[in-house]
């Protein structure tokens, strides 16, 4: 039968014919991702019963409106920016850019926004991104203020500028769901997110704002960034070193963080659709910080898990973990 096989039964030329045809498709459908959208926010925030949660919320909160989303080719991907709804006065900071992993053939799937940890080349929140995009997911990896296009101060650590910015990340974050879902690609009825590290502190209030992510997946991530400044050791000691460095520490470094920590936040997340994944062994993010987070969430032990290893070494688990974020996205 050689190598036509009865389940193809087209002659090779009509063969050649329908490859040519999926191939401009493929073209036009990359065209088509490349180019302006209009967004508009969708922020709707609900009251709050704690006064201290309201201020917080109130000081977070921008005035929705319309925005522009671009779509921009470069080298092998994508990348998606639009304007930050809370400004910090650096016009190339306050560009918000996210690195869009699409899924091959597939025209209009769920999306989910990952955000990164402290490293400034962001590969584990990709290899989660690529992970997902694998799976059929339109994945975005947010670049938090500092980071990848972001940067515009090479002698500064970008985690640093993320610490000092912090309430412009969280509202980066939740922007960035509405630019997704103004992407013809992507299924808008609901957005993922999945938050690392540093990016788990981000995610957990950007998504405790008013629930527009959903489902939520926090990894090695915890809540009181100002204890895991003081007390973790590794890439939390360097970053509260550089912090120090710039006058921000104890007092100076809480008004920062304080008003974005998930700790006041978090309780407004919904137990039954987030997960934390927290390290056994963590160093960087103290267990005390995670088992407060997961506290302030109210998570049943099924969605509060333990990963064998530290806050790096549990990074093996990665596949399994991403095929179970992606079939929970599906749900």
């Amino acid at each position: 039968m050689g190598f036509w096989t009865p389940c193809n039964r087209s002659p090779p030329g009509g063969r050649y014919a329908v490859e040519v045809i999926r191939a401009w498709l493929a073209i036009l459908i990359t065209v088509a991702a490349v180019g302006a959208r209009a967004a508009e926010d969708t922020l709707r925030i609900q009251p709050d019963p704690d006064p201290g949660v309201q201020a917080r919320l109130d000081a977070i909160a921008w005035a929705p409106g319309p925005f522009d989303v671009d779509v921009i080719r470069e080298d092998d991907h994508r990348l998606v920016r639009f304007a930050s709804p809370r400004p910090s006065g650096v016009a190339g900071q306050d560009r918000v850019a996210l690195r869009w992993f699409a899924p091959d053939g597939v025209e209009h799937a769920p999306a989910v926004l990952v955000i990164h940890s402290l490293h400034p080349d962001r590969p584990i929140a990709q290899m989660v991104a690529r992970g997902l995009a694998q799976q059929g997911v339109h994945a975005f990896v947010l670049q938090l203020p500092g980071f990848g296009h972001r940067r515009t101060d090479w002698t500064t650590h970008p985690g640093v500028t993320a610490v000092r910015h912090a309430s412009q990340a969280v509202a980066d974050a939740r922007r960035a769901r509405d630019a997704i879902v103004a992407l013809p690609q992507v299924r808008g009825d609901r957005v993922a997110l999945v938050g690392i590290s540093l990016g788990g502190f981000v995610g957990a209030a950007a998504a405790s704002l008013d629930r527009a992510f959903d489902p939520v997946f926090l990894i090695v991530a915890g809540a009181d960034g100002v204890r895991v400044l003081e007390e973790g050791k590794k890439d939390a000691f360097l970053i509260a070193r550089d912090l120090a460095d710039r006058g921000l520490k104890g007092d100076a470094l809480r008004a920062v963080l304080d008003p974005v920590d998930p700790m006041h936040l978090a309780h407004r997340l919904d137990p039954g659709r987030t997960w934390l994944f927290a390290a056994e062994f963590d160093t960087v993010v103290p267990r005390a910080c995670s088992d407060l987070l997961a506290r302030r969430i109210d998570l049943g032990p099924d969605h509060h898990r333990r990963l064998p290893g530290n806050h790096y070494t549990s990074m093996f688990v990665l596949p399994a973990l991403v095929t179970f974020i992606a079939e929970r996205i599906e749900r």
